[in-house]
């Protein structure tokens, strides 16, 4: 039985770096290491737009939040209030059904006296 090499000859080259891998790479040797140094003039510049960019994102985020939290709280209502008017008319169905299954059971009892005769006058001897 013989057996096949499943390792790498050592003069393979390395794999390749990934395109992502290398731009990393690329990035980290341009970012100073003291990052709490003060930019200078030009990137000062940069920063305030960046920042007014951010906050005016901000803002318009905020406003939506807010805005869609008064429709939600209005929406809230609105159930609340449907809910209440469904639970008196079905609270008023409810009492309506009672009062005809009532004028029923009375019907039904009225016609049995009726059926058997409970009803009849008595007849008179000619």
């Amino acid at each position: 039985m013989s057996f096949a090499a499943t390792e790498k000859p050592a003069t393979d080259p390395p794999a390749p770096i990934a395109r992502d891998e290398e731009f990393a790479r690329a990035r980290s040797r341009e970012i100073p290491v003291d990052r709490r140094a003060v930019p200078d003039a030009g990137h000062a510049a940069v920063y305030v737009r960046i920042s007014s960019v951010i906050g005016r994102i901000g803002l318009q985020s905020t406003n939506e939040i807010d805005r869609l939290v008064l429709e939600l709280q209005s929406l809230q209502q609105f159930l609340e209030a449907e809910s209440q008017r469904v639970q008196r008319e079905i609270s008023a169905y409810m009492h309506l059904t009672q009062a005809a299954a009532k004028s029923s059971s009375i019907v039904i009892e009225s016609m049995g006296h009726w059926r058997n005769g409970a009803d009849r006058h008595p007849r008179r001897p000619e």
